[in-house]
């Protein structure tokens, strides 16, 4: 919430976070570190077994936005370059 509120000021400093990133070939490992929680499953009458529980990884957004860019940049050269098969999908 404070980022999507901050946006506007936090875009220039994030770009060239990001740039950085590209052009050194490196990723923080801040952005990799993955948490997984356990929650349980609704309507369980117990608790006891590791059926009765769901792992949740909980992903750093700034992670997930850096490798967006990367996709599309990516993707943007595959096109322009016809890289990829005219069979391939998705």
């Amino acid at each position: 919430l404070a980022i999507k509120r901050a946006r506007e000021q936090l875009v220039p400093f994030i770009t060239r976070l990001f740039s950085v990133c590209f052009e050194f070939s490196s990723l923080s490992p801040m952005f990799r570190l993955t948490v997984t929680v356990v929650l349980p499953k609704a309507g369980k009458e117990s608790y006891v077994t590791p059926k009765s529980w769901r792992p949740s990884a909980l992903l750093p957004s700034f992670g997930k936005l850096l490798k967006r860019i990367a996709a599309g940049y990516l993707m943007g050269i595959a096109i322009a370059y016809s890289l990829l098969p005219s069979i391939q999908y998705g």
